[in-house]
């Protein structure tokens, strides 16, 4: 059965979904969400979207949302054929650094380059004017973020190592409009904006229209220079390319070209669906980080639940040693915390961490991920992990940010935000308990990480806006038996 995917061919997460089907030459029908009408607001889309957002695969009655968790499911299931996109699942350490590769698409490039695009095309679309103070803060932070890509990308090919993986090609559709908006943070980043996202392949951009005219992949491969960069005056592409892109009309962006018509392939803005489990090492853990941030906890409850030995190494953020050469080495971001073992491999990203760990002890304490051979339950838990990312975790850090952190510096609450982050959080807990009303956490009746994920920043919700829980009742049992787990009991114990 052709899958099925209910969204709009204009917007970024749906442009997300049909690059990755076309990488891997799956046939799909588009199923067009009027969303201008209101369509995806109605309570018959709500069944298979519950925060009435695009796009939704629908595969022979099988649904999920999230466009990240749609790629890795499409790349998992037609992983034999098109463009690899995922590690090999069998190489515990290859997957972790693809888990960290995606944390750092969601975590350090997608909130800054999807507001610019809210500034620069959603809010002139709806005749709102953009705010410049907002949009220029916004390039401030993806520009000190690129300097963290601009360290990993000197060190190999890609976001996950010299392999092209679902992480790197997440950044597309808000990477274009980051680009056309602020090509300077580019041109101030060699490695970001020279590292190959594409040689010699066929670009995601556009194997679409070619393929609407029925020509066959291998002819669209000699309209290809060996630099990767597409022949000029190629029919392919002087006809079609434009078809890739919305109008300008239409979305405010350009009409012409893809990053390879524009001879921009070698830029390179442009899973754990199987893992093979495997017997747990006896080398020592070490978790570089301070025992009572956030993050450094995330880690903490998971290990704890997982009933594995570690040691906390302090790292002093206060005198600004995160920030230092030497974590910089292991740390492009300078955040905490990061994973360290013996044998010298380093992992960041929290949640990365998690995952790694989940994985590496699957066979002791509390089973923390789905089946690896049921990949409808991967898909479900990997829905779950994109539903915090998404639709929790920028609004509760938010709220924490102008409650905890911004009066540590001596910086004064923004009322007006914070009250707009709990209006907007409770809205998404409108989400959360349509899912909870049919089973007991977020991927299904079992308990995953993505659920233990929402702890840290969850108790600050709690403690400055205990109206969002007790307005939703299925969210409020669900955040209550989390909190009272004996591992979270632990883990915020200094």
């Amino acid at each position: 059965m052709v899958l099925v995917l209910h969204g709009w061919h204009l917007s970024t997460c749906t442009r997300r979904v049909k690059c990755v089907l076309y990488e891997k030459g799956v046939e799909f029908t588009l199923k067009h969400v009027d969303i201008m009408a209101g369509e995806a607001k109605t309570e018959a889309y709500r069944q298979i979207q519950p925060f009435s957002q695009i796009p939704v695969l629908e595969d022979e009655g099988f649904y999920l949302f999230e466009s990240r968790a749609i790629t890795r499911y499409i790349a998992a299931k037609y992983a034999d054929q098109g463009t690899k996109l995922l590690p090999n699942p069998t190489d515990l350490k290859a997957v972790a650094l693809f888990e960290q590769a995606a944390c750092i698409e969601q975590a350090d490039f997608d909130p800054y380059a999807s507001e610019i695009a809210v500034e620069k095309v959603f809010k002139p679309h709806k005749g709102v004017a953009p705010n410049e103070e907002a949009f220029k803060k916004l390039v401030e932070n993806l520009n000190t973020k690129l300097d963290g890509y601009e360290r990993l990308l000197s060190k190999h090919k890609y976001l996950a190592g010299d392999e092209l993986t679902l992480a790197d090609l997440w950044h597309l559709p808000y990477g274009e409009i980051a680009e056309r908006f602020a090509p300077e943070i580019w041109e101030s980043h060699p490695k970001f904006n020279a590292s190959p996202l594409v040689a010699t392949r066929t670009s995601t951009w556009i194997v679409p229209a070619v393929r609407k005219l029925g020509t066959p992949q291998r002819k669209l491969k000699q309209a290809v220079s060996s630099t990767g960069h597409a022949a000029k005056g190629s029919a392919a592409r002087s006809q079609h390319l434009g078809s890739c892109f919305p109008k300008e009309e239409e979305l405010g962006l350009r009409t012409q070209g893809t990053w390879m018509e524009e001879e921009r392939t070698s830029s390179y803005f442009s899973t754990l669906v199987l893992i093979v489990l495997f017997a747990k090492s006896i080398m020592v853990l070490t978790i570089i980080g301070a025992q009572m941030s956030t993050c450094t906890r995330r880690v903490k409850v998971v290990l704890i639940e997982k009933g594995v030995d570690y040691i906390i190494k302090p790292i002093d953020w206060t005198v600004g040693e995160h920030k230092g050469e030497a974590h910089l080495q292991k740390q492009p971001f300078g955040q905490i915390p990061v994973l360290e073992e013996e044998d010298g491999f380093v992992l960041f990203e929290s949640r990365a961490i998690t995952r790694y760990i989940a994985t590496k002890y699957a066979d002791q304490g509390t089973k923390l991920l789905p089946d690896p051979s049921d990949a409808k339950a991967v898909a479900l838990f990997e829905q779950a992990a994109c539903i915090e990312q998404a639709d929790f975790d920028p609004l509760a850090s938010g709220i924490a940010v102008e409650k905890v952190f911004n009066p540590m510096k001596g910086i004064p609450t923004d009322e007006k935000r914070f009250q707009y982050l709990v209006d907007t959080l409770s809205s998404k807990f409108d989400g959360y308990e349509r899912i909870l009303s049919k089973q007991k956490y977020l991927a299904g009746n079992e308990i995953t990480i993505a659920d233990l994920w929402h702890l840290p920043y969850a108790e600050k919700v709690e403690q400055f806006a205990p109206q969002v829980y007790e307005s939703h009742p299925k969210v409020n049992a669900w955040y209550k038996e989390l909190k009272e787990r004996p591992s979270w009991i632990k883990a915020n114990q200094a």
